[in-house]
């Protein structure tokens, strides 16, 4: 579009600004605007699902009413007892609705237009996602730019009906007598003075949306040109997943999983390689879970007291995961790409082949990509019947995470007997038990006197080096907190293994040299003080202990240092 005309039309035009940025979109551009000429609504076919049109329970609670000020703006009023009406109102004949031959016959689409640029996108080419969570309904549009919208009915709807939403504020702003609408693109929105939603048909599955037909219009604040869209979307209109999902599939009892937060669940029958018959749950408090999203596969990762890799990966012609049933899999990336393919391995384990399925029972997505997904699966290795189930449940906005350092530091932790240690000054102690490998069963003492220490940041932690020069000695350690914590603070670090190859929600630890170190450690530290001059360590007294390879014999050290 032409800026010099923008610039005719002001800073008022966001609407048209909304779209342009839409670029190269897929096709219809330059159509003219389409005018408001009375039309008649098309009424459900017979053959559409007796769902359509279901009257919506009456709930009766208190709300603000809203009153329009000289300036468009809308405010609360008083509370008055307010009931959900059974059915909304008609749509009036009036209504936008777009140009006949500027939408498809057929398939999934959502067709935008504002200020004679239009845009038109499918789930094939755009990858369309539509996902209703009782009155929330979502839709994106993937492409330059992607597209997100937010639609909230009236409280007390448990989803939505048949008719005309008038006077919708912008989302979340919502008025539970009203309701919300909120279309944007990945770089730019609006605050919304007025806007509609009309829904044509919709049609349900029990709790789950599997059609809709809508039309709506969002005109920003000061804007001239209103964004006008049309979505018409059901779940069995392009090639995809078996939606519902057959109900006999396997899901994680309620009890099993944690009721809130972000997790990873997995359940290994007896015989199982992958997870070698265990259940285990991960959540953010002792894991890293990262979950994203590209080309019609979603990646699960684990990083916690193990490493896990799941991928999951749409059949040919779905460009993202959508609600439903992926049957007949085969490990990815070698599937049979008219199915899907899935793929769940860590620990050092993994399947040469495997067959299986997945279930999305619910994904939704933003302007910026994946904003959250449930999703279950099985996969059996090598063709045997024992099989690793598994339930992930992620959304973006989780920011739960693990605890930092305990305190007070517990009372009954190992400290040097007294006299063991220097009265003043900096000094390393080691005390090692009989047994213990890296210590050999000694007991040490460095000084400046003795050696050379040095002490210096290392990411959040700490490394101390100690070059010992009689006998010539050479020891390093690592000091590293769990990964919610900036940098080393005082504090008790427990239940730790060994750095770099640590449980990030918890930290790590490393004591080695002299040749020797651990393969594998579990131990703690507790950080009595530390110093910093900004970015600088100028000192810090701590002890720890560790264990290698799961013996009981400990290697054992506390640590004094300041800066001179």
């Amino acid at each position: 579009m032409n800026l010099k005309k923008l610039g005719r039309r002001c800073a008022a035009a966001l609407g048209a600004l909304l779209l342009n940025a839409c670029g190269g979109g897929s096709e219809g551009l330059d159509q003219p605007l389409p005018t408001h000429e009375a039309k008649t609504v098309a009424t459900a076919p017979a053959s559409a699902s007796a769902a359509f049109n279901k009257p919506v329970e009456v709930v009766k609670e208190l709300s603000p009413e809203r009153v329009q000020t000289m300036d468009g703006r809308w405010l609360p009023a008083i509370n008055k007892p307010f009931a959900v009406p059974s059915t909304m109102p008609p749509i009036p004949a009036t209504t936008w609705t777009p140009p006949e031959g500027s939408t498809p016959e057929s398939g999934n689409y959502l067709y935008l237009v504002s200020d004679h640029q239009s845009r038109l996108g499918s789930d094939l080419q755009d990858g369309l996602t539509v996902l209703a969570e009782g009155p929330d309904l979502s839709i994106s549009l993937g492409g330059s730019p992607a597209w997100e919208g937010r639609f909230k009915a009236l409280r007390g709807q448990k989803r939505w009906s048949t008719g005309y939403y008038d006077q919708l504020i912008h989302h979340p702003n919502s008025t539970p007598s009203n309701g919300s609408l909120d279309w944007r693109t990945s770089t730019q929105g609006c605050d919304s003075a007025s806007a509609w939603l009309a829904i044509d048909q919709v049609s349900y599955v029990e709790d789950k949306l599997i059609a809709i037909e809508l039309r709506f219009e969002q005109r920003c604040t000061g804007s001239y040109w209103p964004i006008q869209g049309k979505l018409s979307w059901r779940a069995d209109n392009s090639p995809g997943p078996a939606y519902p999902a057959p109900t006999t599939l396997w899901q994680a009892e309620s009890d099993a999983t944690p009721a809130s937060g972000n997790y990873v669940y997995l359940k290994s029958d007896a015989g199982d390689f992958i997870g070698q018959g265990r259940t285990l749950t991960y959540t953010q408090k002792d894991a890293v879970l990262d979950v994203s999203e590209s080309g019609g596969r979603v990646s699960v990762r684990v990083n916690g007291d193990a490493w896990w890799n799941g991928d999951f990966k749409a059949m040919d012609g779905v460009s993202r995961l959508r609600p439903g049933y992926y049957a007949t899999l085969q490990r990815h990336p070698f599937h049979d790409t008219r199915h899907g393919g899935l793929s769940w391995s860590g620990d050092g384990r993994g399947c040469n082949t495997l067959y299986g399925w997945f279930v999305v029972d619910s994904i939704s997505y933003g302007i910026h990509g994946l904003k959250a997904i449930d999703l279950r699966f099985e996969q059996h290795c090598e063709g045997w019947s024992s099989a690793l189930r598994g339930e992930v449940h992620w959304r973006d906005d989780d920011t739960s995470g693990p605890a930092g350092p305990q305190l007070p530091i517990p009372a009954g932790l190992w400290k040097p007997a007294p006299g063991a240690t220097p009265a003043n000054g900096p000094f390393i102690y080691l005390e090692s038990d009989a047994g213990d490998y890296v210590g050999q069963g000694r007991s040490l003492v460095y000084t400046p006197n003795n050696a050379n220490l040095r002490f210096s940041s290392q990411q959040a932690g700490i490394q101390v080096d100690v070059h010992a020069t009689d006998p010539s000695t050479w020891w390093t350690g690592s000091f590293q907190p769990m990964n919610t914590v900036e940098r080393l603070q005082p504090g008790y670090y427990g239940d730790i293994s060994r750095a770099p190859f640590k449980n990030p929600t918890r930290g790590g630890l490393d004591w080695w040299g002299d040749g020797r170190g651990c393969n594998k450690l579990t131990g703690w530290f507790a950080v009595d003080s530390i110093a910093y001059s900004g970015d600088l360590l100028t000192g810090v007294s701590l002890r720890f202990e560790q264990h290698c390879e799961g013996a009981a014999p400990a290697l054992k050290g506390q640590i004094h240092w300041t800066l001179e």
